[in-house]
């Protein structure tokens, strides 16, 4: 019997979820990274670390799972190694996993897996075209249109206890989701019966508002809700990968994907997969274990420095180190720029943002206005009282941008006076429901 050899391009939240069943059922499994810190995570998990950009895959491989998902200039795996993919011998079974945003906005209609693909936003026509790249590319590749994923440690449920959760009205719009174990199982039932060119919407059987979604969760929480807040207020405040989310309705259909599974699923709508959710939080709760610290930091988020002469800065950072623009608001005075994974934000000192910090940069004036670490496990209150704990005050959280998109912070001062700000995970638009999972 040939042994199974799963190569995973992309180890994210849904990959890692079907990659620990494979693992448990003695699967070799092996992944993809970029960085030595990704490939060490990989290698913690108990799967091979495969560097992305080697020139050499894994030998044996009879199951390939894609989720890394592609960018402007089209698919980074095929890019790298499609030729590679495409001289594979020995192949079962490719699962790319997509999004229900290739069908772009119906208006509430329903759609199943034979509609007119319509993208709407540049992430769907993104997909549109990845799927054709990889349906090209003569293997057997099986395409699974994700709806909005979560589950545990990416759920409302984090939002509302973080402070970020918003109860955004659009009277009529509803979205799909699904639980991460109910994906993991679709995938399975997939690779055990393999069927080359199938396409499978993935969502539960109830599809909601994210208002209600959030109401409910606050209920499981003992929480209050928070205010209503019509989207023609919210959308002044969004980015635009938050208003692209918002610009599609419509109702998936997951008929072919009950026929696959032949068994009902785990969690059929977002209130028993909350619900388990929270029930597993309780029992890890009540485990007694070491407890972990409130404050685990991820990473730098951005720095924030401030200029008299913002176009200059822009520039050195845009031609020289090769930066680009992201965001501006002009109001403020404030660039900010991409720099990989984190930002950098040039505060104009004439600007309302940097008169609030004093004399421009120069001998009695400095130059930076404050940075930003990103916090694994942000709960707002736990925080504040563990830096309470050590004589640390820190400001109410507030929704701020971040190199993620919005999502909660608050600011603190170190002994010298250096202010920090210590974000937590961005949006649901941004993060907890959405089908990339890079």
């Amino acid at each position: 019997m040939t042994a199974l050899h799963l190569l995973c391009f992309g180890f994210g939240y849904t990959a890692r979820a079907w990659a620990a069943g494979r693992l448990a059922a003695g699967w070799r499994v092996s992944a993809t990274g970029r960085t030595p810190e990704r490939l060490a995570a990989i290698r913690a998990f108990g799967a091979e670390a495969v560097p992305f950009d080697t020139d050499d895959l894994p030998a044996g491989v009879t199951h390939v799972l894609c989720s890394a998902p592609p960018d402007e200039a089209g698919d980074p795996v095929l890019a790298r190694h499609g030729g590679a993919l495409a001289a594979l011998r020995g192949l079962v079974w490719v699962g790319y996993l997509s999004s229900t945003a290739v069908y772009g906005d119906r208006g509430g209609a329903a759609v199943d897996e034979t509609a007119r693909l319509a993208p709407s936003s540049a992430r769907g026509r993104r997909r549109v075209a990845a799927e054709a790249a990889w349906l090209a590319l003569k293997q057997p590749v099986h395409f699974f249109r994700l709806a909005g994923i979560y589950g545990p440690g990416r759920s409302v449920l984090d939002r509302v206890r973080a402070g970020a959760a918003r109860r955004v009205e659009k009277p009529g719009h509803l979205f799909s989701r699904i639980h991460v174990a109910d994906a993991a199982a679709v995938l399975t039932a997939s690779a055990a019966a393999p069927e080359p060119g199938m396409i499978v919407n993935v969502c539960d059987d109830e599809p909601a508002s994210g208002s209600a979604v959030i109401a409910h969760a606050c209920a499981l929480l003992g929480r209050e809700a928070p205010p209503a807040v019509p989207f023609a207020e919210a959308a002044k405040t969004m980015s635009p990968m938050a208003r692209a989310f918002w610009s599609d309705n419509r109702r998936v259909r997951n008929a072919r994907m009950h026929r696959l599974l032949r068994a009902p699923l785990r969690y059929p709508t977002w209130r028993e997969g909350l619900a388990a959710i929270l029930t597993e939080e309780e029992e890890e709760a009540s485990t007694p274990r070491e407890r972990p610290a409130p404050l685990s930091l991820l990473g730098l988020d951005h720095v924030v420095l401030r200029t008299a002469r913002p176009e200059r800065l822009t520039a050195f950072y845009v031609d020289v180190l090769g930066c680009v623009v992201e965001r501006r608001v002009e109001a403020l005075g404030l660039a900010q720029l991409r720099a990989g994974a984190s930002l950098i934000d040039l505060v104009d000192t004439g600007g309302e943002l940097g008169r609030a910090g004093g004399a421009p940069p120069g001998r009695e004036g400095r130059n930076m206005d404050h940075f930003c670490v990103r916090v694994a496990g942000f709960d707002a209150a736990a925080i504040t009282e563990a830096l309470a704990a050590h004589g640390v005050a820190a400001q109410a959280p507030a929704r701020r941008y971040g190199a993620e998109g919005f999502g909660p912070s608050l600011y603190i001062e170190d002994p010298d006076g250096n202010v920090v700000e210590l974000k937590g995970p961005p949006d649901a638009a941004q993060n907890g429901e959405r089908g990339d999972d890079s």
